[in-house]
C-alpha cells in the first residue's frame, strides 16, 4: 500500500529494517528486566509450597515466541512512527518518544492491572511487566525512528 502524496512516500525497506532492529532492542530490554529484575520473583512463585502459581519453564513456544513477537511488534511500531512522522508530529526523537509512551501504556497498563487484580503473583511482577512494556515500546520507537528515512 503506497501513500497517495508524493512527498510522504513510505520507505518500506527502512520500516522493515527499523522494525527488526527495534524488535531486537525490545527483546534485549525484556530479557534484562525479566531475568535480572523479576527473576527472583519468578523463582519464588514457581517453587512455593503448597501450590506454585507459575510454571518453572516456558510452556509451548516460549523459547522463540517472544523474540519473534517482539520483532513483529517492532515492525508495527516502526510503521506507526512513519504515520505519526508523516501525518502530524514531524520527524525526530520527540515524536518517537511520545509514540513509545502511548504504545507502552496501552500495552502495559491493562494486562498488568489484570494480573495484579486476578493473578496470585504479588505486586512486583505486574509492576515489572508494566515497566517492561513501557521501556520496550519507548526503546522500539526511538530505534525505529532513528533508522527511518523517507524515500528521496
Amino acid at each position: 500500500m503506497e501513500d497517495t502524496t508524493t512527498q510522504n512516500q513510505t520507505n518500506w525497506g527502512r520500516v522493515i529494517s527499523g522494525g527488526i532492529a527495534a524488535g531486537i532492542g525490545m527483546s534485549i530490554i525484556g530479557w534484562l528486566i525479566n531475568d535480572f529484575l523479576l527473576g527472583k520473583y519468578y523463582t519464588y512463585f514457581a517453587t512455593r509450597e503448597p501450590c506454585p502459581s507459575m510454571l518453572s519453564e516456558p510452556a509451548y513456544l516460549g523459547e522463540w515466541a517472544f523474540p519473534v513477537l517482539s520483532i513483529l511488534a517492532g515492525i508495527g511500531i516502526a510503521y506507526l512512527y512513519t504515520l505519526a512522522r508523516n501525518g502530524c508530529c514531524g520527524p525526530g526523537p520527540k515524536t518517537a518518544l511520545c509514540l513509545g509512551i502511548v504504545i507502552g501504556l496501552l500495552m502495559g497498563v491493562p494486562s498488568s492491572t489484570g494480573a495484579l487484580m486476578y493473578a496470585d503473583l504479588g505486586r512486583a511482577i505486574p509492576l515489572g511487566w508494566m515497566l517492561d512494556s513501557l521501556l520496550q515500546a519507548i526503546a522500539g520507537a526511538l530505534i525505529a525512528g532513528a533508522i527511518y528515512k523517507p524515500k528521496a
